[in-house]
């Protein structure tokens, strides 16, 4: 279609030129008349021809996709009407040249910016309706990119961890695919309208990335489905269960709410509505000053309302609190608390089941042997391997999570391509004439793997010491021996929290300082520690939580 209409317009402007040489020379008093009328009925012919072809227009000419790596052939009805705009403004300047060469200033200038409107007309139908069409496309390719259908899939009950991991990392580069193409739609939008719409197309752009999210939070609670099924001996070695399946979504969920999404989008928004803003009013005043405009003003001078909202949404941005993309915000931390929990809920699964067992071993309970002149000191007794078993788990948590996150990093990496050049075809190529998405590639962050790794080992580590903890809270009765061993325990846990570079909670620096005292000094010391804590900072309370629980179970009543 640019092809023909480009053709069309050079011959149309030949028939004018021709008819404008017939008038001048035959009828010289009333060329400027007759040819207005002339070239009226000859774009007014032209604007319904095209309002049928563009009307036929399908959504996308042809399409070959296979879900997250596939490829797409085929214009777009956007890309297509984005060029045909394009054709329409040279075809508008071709006109306005050609009245100048043929009558110069004698030429009415009402008239002119008549001819100029009819000529813009054709692609001013669709104008209005440019977020509607970029709302479609956009539909059209995150489909593509991130099929509705996955998280069915995922959660199917016969998929295996092989099925999930191979699912999954299907999904990696989707987001950077995702944001290529809001972005694409930024630029098609200013290059198309000249960002009268910006407001409208901004909507539209968080309605589909807000889906696009909610999707890959979707994807989060199909495989929060999966935790509860038995899977045997992937424990081996080790490793959690859909260990690499949940690391591929903190992946995910972290290029969500870094920099390769929503900032990136955002940003790209802003910049477009302030340049729109300042370059609207200027194109609006040139109108009303009978300058001759651009399709961009003439609609502004025809919408003064329109004009004003963009002014003020403008004016809005200043405030850095100001929203552009509410729903996709909100869907941005919806997804990030899912994959929170999930994952975090895998990782302890194994601590979990190893210190259920705490509140009632017998090992609390245990009496002094008769004869014994003195209590065991902490320092002597060993770990029990309940606790021993989690601190080797946590050991080696580390290693498991670089692998996990290194191999989800690898996979996201490997689909930018795919990703890319199926947004690109999807678009406008991918690249506006500033550069600024041809660059964005170049400019890719990288995932940061040592950095999550680092922050899901203190995430864990800390969660899996406040189970402990708790589980400690919930022993109904410790003796003195009893309270060596579990200060011993104790002990031990907070020196594989330092190991892993961790802060041990003060609960378990309680337990560890207070469980094997003497009776007496228990009651000295630990009325002293509450008394001391009563009157200090509220951040002392966790402390206190669990001394008053320690001395409950030891059977020692606070002074």
């Amino acid at each position: 279609l640019p092809v023909w209409l480009a053709q069309a317009h050079s011959g149309l402007l030949a028939l004018i030129r021709a008819e404008a040489g017939w008038c001048g020379r035959v009828l010289p008093s009333h060329a400027h008349t007759l040819l207005a009328v002339f070239m009226a009925s000859v774009l007014a012919l032209v604007r319904q021809s095209l309002k049928v072809a563009y009307d036929r227009l399908p959504q996308q000419s042809s399409t070959s996709s296979s879900g997250g790596g596939g490829t797409r052939h085929g214009a777009t009805k956007v890309a297509i009407l984005q060029a045909a705009a394009a054709e329409t403004s040279k075809f508008a300047q071709g006109i306005s040249g050609l009245l100048d060469s043929c009558f110069g200033p004698a030429f009415d200038a009402q008239a002119k910016r008549q001819l100029l409107s009819a000529a813009l007309q054709p692609l001013e139908d669709w104008v209005s309706r440019w977020a509607e069409l970029e709302s479609a496309q956009l539909a059209t390719d995150m489909d593509a990119v991130l099929p509705v259908d996955l998280s069915q899939k995922l959660c199917a009950p016969e998929a295996s961890t092989e099925d999930m991991e191979s699912l999954l990392q299907s999904v990696g580069g989707g987001v950077r695919a995702a944001r290529t193409l809001a972005l694409q739609a930024i630029h098609r939008s200013e290059s198309v309208t000249g960002g009268s719409e910006v407001k409208a197309v901004a909507e539209a752009l968080d309605s589909q990335l807000s889906t696009f999210v909610g999707r890959l939070t979707a994807l989060a609670r199909a495989l929060e489905q999966q935790a509860g099924r038995n899977w045997g001996d992937a424990r081996e070695g080790g490793v959690p269960p859909l260990l690499g399946c949940w690391m591929q979504m903190v992946v995910l969920a972290w290029e969500v709410g870094s920099s390769a999404l929503l900032a990136r989008v955002d940003a790209s928004i802003r910049a477009s509505l302030a340049t729109s803003a300042s370059t609207l009013q200027a194109a609006a005043a040139r109108a009303k000053a009978e300058v001759l405009p651009d399709a961009p003003g003439l609609r502004m001078a025809a919408k003064p309302q329109q004009l004003q909202q963009i002014l003020q949404l403008a004016a809005s941005m200043a405030d850095a609190r100001s929203q552009l993309l509410p729903k996709t915000t909100a869907q941005v931390v919806e997804l990030g608390d899912a994959v929170h929990a999930g994952a975090l809920e895998v990782l302890l699964a194994h601590v979990k089941e190893s210190v259920q067992v705490v509140p009632s071993m017998p090992e609390w309970a245990k009496q002094e042997e008769p004869g014994s002149v003195a209590p065991m000191p902490s320092f002597s007794a060993a770990p029990l391997p309940y606790i021993t078993v989690v601190g080797e788990y946590l050991m080696l948590l580390p290693h498991h999570l670089m692998d996990a996150l290194a191999a989800a990093a690898a996979s996201a990496q490997a689909n930018i391509g795919k990703g890319g050049s199926k947004s690109e075809a999807a678009g406008d190529g991918g690249a506006g004439e500033d550069g600024t998405h041809t660059g964005a590639a170049e400019e890719e962050e990288e995932v940061d793997v040592e950095g999550l790794a680092a922050q899901w080992l203190d995430i864990t580590v800390t969660a899996a010491a406040n189970v402990y903890a708790k589980a400690i809270a919930q022993v109904p009765h410790v003796t003195q021996q009893g309270g060596a061993q579990l200060a011993a325990d104790a002990e031990y846990f907070c020196n594989v929290m330092s190991a892993l570079h961790v802060v041990p909670p003060p609960s378990l620096l309680t337990i560890q300082a207070f469980a094997a005292l003497p009776d007496d000094q228990f009651k000295e010391a630990a009325s002293g520690a509450a008394a001391a804590s009563d009157s200090a900072h509220e951040d002392t309370q966790v402390e206190l939580t669990a001394l008053r629980a320690l001395s409950t179970a030891r059977k020692i009543r606070l002074s």
